[in-house]
């Protein structure tokens, strides 16, 4: 298992981060809910970026980067974390890689 932090308007594209992983497209899958709990001690919607159960690696998109402060899951169904970029990019090791889907084109 492996974390994308990534901002929440854009999908992960599963393409990108085959190629990153090295990997055919079709390896890539998201985990289920109950593979969510079990791996990171968290449910769905709840799950922070540090301090999981398990660790693993972590990437981070760069559309990240561009924001001061984000809002990540703060362990519980009413909490958030605020952090900066650069301290989550500090504290979680993540490897800066361009994995969001690409934005739709402006429609005229």
């Amino acid at each position: 298992p492996f974390l994308v932090y990534g901002c929440g308007t854009r999908r992960v594209d599963s393409r990108k981060l085959a190629e990153r992983l090295q990997v055919k497209p079709e390896r890539v899958l998201l985990a289920d809910a109950d593979q969510v709990f079990e791996i990171t001690g968290y449910i769905v919607g709840t799950v922070p970026p540090l301090g999981l159960k398990t660790t693993m690696p972590a990437f981070m998109d760069p559309a990240v980067q561009a924001h001061e402060i984000v809002y990540a899951g703060g362990g519980g169904i009413d909490a958030l974390l605020k952090i900066t970029p650069a301290d989550l990019l500090r504290h979680s090791r993540a490897e800066v890689a361009d994995l969001l889907a690409d934005e739709p084109a402006a429609q005229p």
